[in-house]
């Protein structure tokens, strides 16, 4: 199977704290990520256990997918596995001076018939994600 595949690590210019606070709290998503409506239950920063539900529109066609949150380290990183298709990903946050480097990736399995246009789909979705 094609998959899509994203690692990006990018400094920003703010307390680890306030950056953990958004990336870690999935109802505050899209404040940063274009074209997507978030929720998770609980509501708040993510913990063990949280359930994501995601929205997303991309090149005209919109998903749905849920997921599920382990491997807290709370305040640093956490993992995600989807529950609706096949993907995983991170999202971390640590401490540089004068700020913090923010590290994301996400694997994305495609499904067969879109073998040919994986390419320019994960070229796409590359911008899209670096642009969030």
């Amino acid at each position: 199977m094609p998959a899509i595949t994203y690692d990006l690590r990018k400094f920003i210019p703010a307390p680890p704290a306030d950056v953990w606070a958004i990336l870690a709290d999935y109802n505050r998503d899209a404040e940063w990520r274009e074209g997507v409506a978030m929720r998770c239950e609980p509501a708040g920063l993510v913990r063990e256990g949280t359930r994501t539900f995601e929205t997303l529109k991309l090149m005209g066609k919109t998903y749905e997918n849920t997921a599920r949150i382990d491997r807290v380290a709370p305040g640093a990183s956490f993992r995600f596995r989807g529950e609706t298709g096949n993907f995983e990903g991170m999202r971390a946050v640590s401490a540089k001076d004068d700020g913090c480097e923010v590290h994301v990736t996400l694997w994305v399995e495609l499904p067969a018939r879109m073998a040919l246009g994986a390419v320019i789909l994960s070229i796409l979705f590359r911008r899209r994600v670096a642009r969030d």
